[in-house]
């Protein structure tokens, strides 16, 4: 669709935009590597949701995240689908390293 919409013709001399998503690369290897391992991807939305949310709540029980270890030692799979998803999604957003940085590390520190 790329080439195709760059070969047409157009009534006024604007640049036409690229239609892939960014980081199209990592895009493809977060998509085959789910697709290795079906069943984990279920439970990455629920890992990255506890996750964040941790981090709007009182600092007091901000370290209690049960469900997500839980499902991380169920299903390390998952653990490792998180990651890439937190990578592409900060790769592509360019929103700066440290939030990347901080979730990876949480993830880690669930994991051990």
């Amino acid at each position: 669709m790329n080439q195709i919409r760059k070969k047409l013709p157009t009534g006024h001399n604007a640049d036409i935009s690229d239609l892939s998503l960014p980081e199209w690369s990592k895009f493809l290897e977060l998509i085959r590597a789910c697709l290795d391992e079906p069943y984990s991807t279920n439970r990455v939305p629920l890992i990255l949701k506890e996750i964040s949310f941790k981090y709007l709540e009182d600092k007091s029980i901000r370290d209690s995240f049960n469900f997500s270890k839980q499902l991380l030692h169920e299903t390390p799979q998952a653990g490792r689908f998180s990651i890439q998803i937190i990578d592409y999604f900060c790769s592509a957003t360019k929103i700066p390293p440290e939030f990347k940085d901080i979730l990876i590390k949480r993830l880690i520190l669930l994991q051990r």
